[in-house]
This record gives structure tokens, C-alpha cells and sequence, in this order.
């Protein structure tokens, strides 16, 4: 896994301010990204996912107290290490910001070597939440995200899908007469297929999909801003991957396929995330009954769970 690019947003409304710190963190972190009032720099918390934020205390509008305070509630911000950058001599003042969520502070004036020093803190500290988080959320053996992680980003899509008005495509994918592997050369060689899968996945997919073990042998594809023309190229693509695949057992050579079921959500004031799993549920269903080793793709501009929860095949 390539290392993660560190970045910095600063929300300060002095420009003077700014390029300062600019200048102080320069060779710490790669990138850093600026913002002049709390609104942007609320934004940019989300859509930048920065390693660290430096935070004024005080701003125009909003105050830095409140600020944080939002960071702090919000799912997609509220694990960000949080820096207050403030000329209060008052401990008082300290303690409320460390109250609101902040992990340390820096006192104006500013000291290059402590600014560096703090901010390289707040960075180790945010490396050891992506680590924790990474054991948390991904499996062991291929890697992927887990379970949990795809029902949380299936949601996440959905909303993203209704909001932006770019369609998502989903795809599930399930091995080929998987327990036939595991009876004729043993789980190791199991393990060793799924292992291969995974990582073909990972090279035939686009950029910015996310990839999931879902269960067993099944795993899924989240791709956002695809549509289903798209998306089924690269699920032909990777079948066309797996087909040359092999692992060795040995003195046997395991080849195997896979089926997939892609279901394309259109942006819809409704759309429901379920019925949006059970539609790619149900043609991966048409791929396995009609031979296997195929794609078999669904669209929908608007998903609705039925009244049994169970979606019609298409």
C-alpha cells in the first residue's frame, strides 16, 4: 500500500497569518490547503480530508470554538486531529478548546521549531487512527474492505448518488463453484484464489472504486460516477483477467471463474440502498442461473424496497 499523502488545512482569516504557517510546514507535510472563513474551511474538511487542521480561535462569523464543535459532530470530520491556533493568554481559553475536541494548541506569536513540532505530533497520531481503522474495517486475507465497511459505504453511495445526480454502479461478485476448490485441493488453495481475485480486482476496477470481501467467496464493488456502460467493461475486463489466472496446489494448477451481477443507480429523489444491494443481488442470480462465468447488468433511476423486501428480477 503506497504511503497516504499528509495534508494540512489552515482556517485562518489572516492572510499574513497563513503564509507564515504555510512556510513553517512546508517540508512536514505534502500538501496545504487554506481557508479564509469557517464555511470553506468546514467544506474543505470534508472534501479534502486533511491529516490535521489548524484552527483559529477566533474568526469572523463563527468562532473557532464553534468551529471545532461542528468537526467534532460530524462522522467524516470528527477524527481529525484538531489544532488551535490562538493569542489568548488565558488558560480558560485553552481549556474550553481543548473541551471542544482540539487535541493541542499553538500560541501566537508563533515558533517555527514548535509549530513543526506539534503538527508532526498531531500527524503520528492521525497515522495511528488510519492504522487502527485499517485493522478495524479491511480482511485479513485479500485485503479488501470488510462487511462492515460496505454496508456503511453502500449508504454513503446512495446518499452521494441522490446528491451529486452521478449515477453509481454496484457489483457483486461470486466465485465459480467455489466449495468444489476448497473439497478437491483444500482451504489453503481457497484462500489462495480469493487472495488472487482480490488483487485482480483491484487492477481491472477504476480509479476511486472501492472494494469489499463481502462474505465467503462473494465479494463487491462500489463504482462511483459510472454508469453501467462503464461499469460493465470493467467487469468483462476483470472476468477476462480471471480466466487466465491460476494458482498452483502442488503438483495441480487451480483455474477457476466468477459470476457478477451489476446493478446501475441513477440519481432519484429516492433511493434506497437496499433494494439498490438486493437489484445486484438478483443478477448476479440471473448470471449464475443462465451459466456462470458472464455479467449481467440492471439499471434504475429510482430503487424503492418492495413491500416483501424482495426486488423483481430484471
Amino acid at each position: 500500500m503506497s504511503p497516504r499523502q499528509t495534508k494540512l488545512l489552515m482556517i485562518d482569516d489572516s492572510r499574513l497569518v497563513r503564509r507564515l504557517v504555510r512556510g513553517y510546514v512546508s517540508g512536514v507535510v505534502d500538501r496545504v490547503i487554506e481557508a479564509a472563513e469557517p464555511g470553506q474551511g468546514l467544506r474543505l474538511a470534508v472534501t479534502a480530508a486533511p491529516s490535521v487542521i489548524l484552527l483559529d480561535m477566533n474568526l469572523p462569523t463563527m468562532s473557532g470554538l464553534d468551529v471545532c464543535k461542528l468537526l467534532h459532530r460530524r462522522q467524516e470530520t470528527r477524527e481529525i486531529p484538531v489544532l488551535f491556533m490562538t493569542g489568548e493568554e488565558s488558560s480558560t481559553m485553552v481549556a474550553r478548546g481543548l473541551d471542544a475536541g482540539a487535541i493541542d494548541y499553538i500560541r501566537k506569536p508563533f515558533e517555527a521549531a514548535e509549530v513543526q513540532a506539534r503538527v508532526r505530533s498531531a500527524l503520528r497520531q492521525h497515522e495511528r487512527f488510519e492504522y487502527l481503522r485499517d485493522q478495524a474495517t479491511r480482511d485479513s486475507l485479500t485485503g479488501l474492505l470488510n462487511r462492515r465497511s460496505f454496508d456503511q459505504s453502500l449508504i454513503h453511495h446512495a446518499n452521494l448518488c441522490r446528491d451529486t445526480a452521478l449515477a453509481s454502479t454496484l457489483l457483486m461478485i461470486d466465485l465459480d463453484h467455489f466449495k468444489h476448490i476448497n473439497d478437491s485441493y483444500g482451504h489453503p488453495a481457497g484462500d489462495a484464489v480469493l487472495a488472487r481475485t482480490a488483487s485482480l480486482l483491484a487492477q481491472t476496477m477504476p480509479s476511486g472504486a472501492q472494494l469489499f470481501r463481502y462474505g465467503g467467496e462473494e465479494i463487491a464493488a462500489l463504482l462511483p460516477d459510472c454508469d453501467a456502460s462503464n461499469a460493465s467493461e470493467h467487469a468483462h475486463r476483470f472476468l477476462s483477467e480471471l480466466r487466465r489466472a491460476e494458482v498452483s496446489v502442488d503438483a495441480s494448477v487451480v483455474k477457476w471463474t466468477a459470476s457478477v451481477g451489476c446493478s446501475t443507480l441513477k440519481p432519484a429523489p429516492e433511493c434506497c440502498p437496499f433494494a439498490w444491494l438486493a437489484s445486484a443481488d438478483n443478477a448476479l442470480y440471473v448470471a449464475k442461473r443462465t451459466g456462470r462465468d458472464r455479467v449481467v447488468c440492471t439499471t434504475s433511476d429510482c430503487l424503492r424496497l418492495p413491500m416483501n423486501g424482495i426486488a423483481p428480477l430484471k
